[in-house]
């Protein structure tokens, strides 16, 4: 299929040369479907002619597109890639713990905060 864009040419000048600005139309469009599940990773990569599964992987996370891991590929991408993960666990556990010990003895009222929450529930 050929898409024709009509773009006034005092505004195409700014955007690139032709080759460019059809790439990245292309780009846009096949993202967004992509994004919406209208297309399969498989064929987004077909779309963009990218050679490579690490090609597609490269440009989607530039596009700020990132999918979970399965269980299978968290293995296989080792300790490296999964510690930034555990860093951010380890600093919410802190951030939890932090909360819980400024909690402990404050009152509102004469009254404990977790008792306030416990009456608020019964």
């Amino acid at each position: 299929m050929e898409i024709t864009v009509r773009i006034p040419d005092d505004l195409a000048r700014r955007l690139g040369t032709a080759a460019e600005v059809e790439r990245r139309a292309l780009e846009a469009l096949a993202l967004e479907e992509y994004r919406l599940g209208h297309l399969t990773k498989p064929e987004l990569r077909r779309l963009l002619g990218f050679g490579t599964r690490s090609k597609l992987d490269e440009f989607l996370k530039a596009h700020d597109i990132l999918e979970p891991y399965t269980l299978d590929e968290r293995e296989h991408r080792g300790p490296a890639e999964a510690a930034p993960d555990e860093a951010r666990r380890a600093k919410a556990r802190q951030a939890a713990a932090n909360i819980i010990a400024r909690g402990q003895g404050v009152t509102l009222g004469g009254l404990r905060i977790k008792d306030l929450i416990n009456k608020g529930r019964g």
